[in-house]
């Protein structure tokens, strides 16, 4: 027998050695009813809840930002710039912008006119496993 470890006995059948069983145990040993689960089936009633809680989120403002482009300046540079000064980035004039919504990444797209301001044409929306 080890130190520290329970004393453990045997119960046979016909022996003279008789062990109390604890009434947990006892209960352990008896024979358990065992059922498969059953999981709430897919309704449209569940869906509608769903569609509630997600016209819940439409609402939520998000901030939207085109970057045309980047470029790395000294500070000498910057504090040269004034009105007309021209900044050359990264990228060649037609090329894709990026899209940003809230700081990442979500797709690409071309600058366009419109009446006379400028806007962002939706051409390609970057896969959710390239946005991570």
């Amino acid at each position: 027998m080890n130190v520290g470890s329970k004393k453990e006995s045997s119960f046979s059948p016909g022996s003279e050695n008789q062990v109390n069983i604890p009434k947990e145990a006892a209960a352990a040993n008896k024979m358990v009813n065992v059922q498969p689960i059953q999981f709430q089936s897919f309704e449209e009633k569940a869906m509608e809840g769903e569609k509630k809680n997600i016209d819940m989120l439409l609402d939520i403002q998000l901030e939207v930002t085109v970057e045309l482009g980047r470029t790395q300046k000294m500070i000498r540079e910057i504090l040269e710039f004034g009105p007309g000064s021209v900044i050359e980035l990264d990228k060649l004039a037609g090329e894709p912008v990026d899209i940003f919504v809230n700081g990442k990444p979500v797709a690409k797209g071309e600058v366009v006119v419109i009446d006379e301001s400028f806007g962002v044409r939706v051409t390609d929306i970057i896969q959710p496993s390239k946005r991570l």
